[in-house]
C-alpha cells in the first residue's frame, strides 16, 4: 500500500469591512493542483465538508491532487460576526459581496487559472 501524502490545512480570513469577516478552509497538497471552490447550504458551515479529525470531502478531493477550499459564508462557521436576530446581511451581500471576496482570495493564491466550484446537494440552486 501506498503512503498517503500529508495534507495541508490552513484558515484563511478575509476582512470585509470594520466588522465582517469571511472565513476560508484550505486543504492541499503543498498548496498544488486545480483550485476547488466548495460552498455550504443555507443552514450549514463549511464543517459539511471536513470533520476536526481530518476525514470528508474536502480532504478526499485534496488527497487526490486538488488545492480546495471551503467557505463560510456570512455569519456561519468561523466568518464573523455570528448570525443572530440583529443581522442585517443576507443573500444580496453573499452574492455582491462574499463570492467575490473568497473568489478573488482563490485568485490571489493561485492566480488567473479555472477553478472547479461544489456546493451541498439538495439545496435550489
Amino acid at each position: 500500500m501506498a503512503a498517503q501524502t500529508e495534507i495541508l490545512q490552513e484558515s484563511i480570513f478575509i476582512p470585509l469591512n470594520d466588522t465582517d469577516t469571511l472565513h476560508l478552509k484550505r486543504f492541499s497538497q503543498q498548496h498544488q493542483g486545480t483550485p476547488v471552490f466548495l460552498v455550504h447550504g443555507s443552514i450549514e458551515n463549511g464543517r459539511i465538508f471536513y470533520s476536526t479529525s481530518g476525514k470528508g470531502f474536502a480532504p478526499y478531493l485534496a488527497q487526490q491532487g486538488f488545492d480546495v477550499f471551503v467557505a463560510d459564508l456570512r455569519g456561519r462557521g468561523q466568518s464573523t460576526p455570528a448570525i443572530s436576530g440583529k443581522s442585517d446581511f443576507g443573500l444580496t451581500h453573499t452574492l455582491k459581496e462574499d463570492f467575490p471576496a473568497f473568489i478573488n482570495k482563490i485568485k490571489e493564491l493561485k492566480g488567473d487559472v479555472a477553478q472547479l466550484w461544489g456546493r451541498t446537494p439538495g439545496e435550489a440552486c
